[in-house]
């Protein structure tokens, strides 16, 4: 699995960072109602569309799979992922994917009931369900800073 999280979370394409504007870079703000398993909830993250692809731009994406007293494994997985998250959406549905059922694992493990923040319809409407996108709301300098650090 670390593998899989290796190739997805540091394949940042060169160009990504060298043809950032104000206008491809947006503040999404999603929002879900509760449904049947899952609490309501809203959530903000940035993305930027470079040449026709949307990326989203995660700061501390380990942070949103923390869970209490997690494996040494589930612990070895939080510490690979870098400080900032830059991936296109089916690379970040994967690493959810991943991540919940490492969550599920952990857990069970543990003999410790899974959360419904913690699971993966709730993770994923994260990032995945309907947003509201707003551009020139994030200072241009603050994400070349954010994006340079990564690949720097």
């Amino acid at each position: 699995m670390i593998s899989v999280i290796n190739r997805i979370v540091f394949a940042v394409p060169h160009y990504f960072v060298t043809s950032l504007t104000l206008d491809s870079t947006g503040l999404c703000k999603s929002k879900w109602e509760k449904t049947g398993r899952y609490p309501s909830g809203n959530y903000e993250y940035i993305d930027v569309n470079v040449a026709g692809t949307r990326y989203i731009v995660e700061v501390f994406l380990a942070g949103e799979f923390k869970i209490a007293r997690p494996t040494d494994h589930y612990t070895s997985l939080l510490n690979f992922f870098p400080l900032v998250f830059v991936g296109k959406i089916d690379e970040l549905k994967q690493v959810v994917r991943l991540m919940c059922n490492a969550i599920k694992k952990s857990m069970k493990t543990m003999d410790m009931h899974v959360p419904p923040w913690r699971r993966h319809g709730y993770l994923q409407a994260r990032w995945f369900s309907s947003y509201k996108r707003t551009i020139k709301e994030i200072p241009q300098e603050r994400v070349l800073m954010l994006c340079l650090s990564m690949v720097t």
